[in-house]
């Protein structure tokens, strides 16, 4: 036998399709700073202490939980200005503890208030 050309894997194959524009995380069209701070008000009901690391972006943890001190993730609030004239923020949120699979039961919690929370929000868009 010989080998695939360069480039491909499997000779014949299709590669997958490629989206150029797809999101994951909660969308709005509100203001940046209302949009901080409903993420405040939501982050302080739920028990969450921050650390404002730049301009719209966060460092997050639970207060005072002995069981989930290990817990961190960030929040960014993003400007979202593309092709198809859907303008406005998305708010991303991220891992950043070596406990995943708490910190993304956490981030799940967040992910629903927030998008509860904002007005002309949604989930994911493609």
């Amino acid at each position: 036998g010989g080998a695939a050309p360069a480039g491909r894997l499997f000779p014949g194959a299709q590669a997958p399709p490629v989206y150029a524009n797809w999101r994951l995380g909660v969308f709005t069209t509100e203001a940046p700073n209302q949009v901080m701070q409903r993420i405040y008000a939501e982050l302080r009901a739920m028990g969450l202490v921050w650390k404002v690391t730049a301009p719209f972006q966060l460092s997050c943890k639970p207060m005072k939980e002995p069981l989930r001190s290990q817990i961190t993730f960030s929040l960014q609030l993003l400007r979202i200005n593309d092709q198809h004239k859907k303008r406005g923020y998305l708010v991303d949120l991220a891992v950043r503890s070596e406990e995943v699979l708490p910190t993304v039961d956490l981030l799940h919690d967040v992910y629903l208030r927030l998008g509860q929370s904002l007005p002309t929000s949604m989930a994911a868009s493609a």
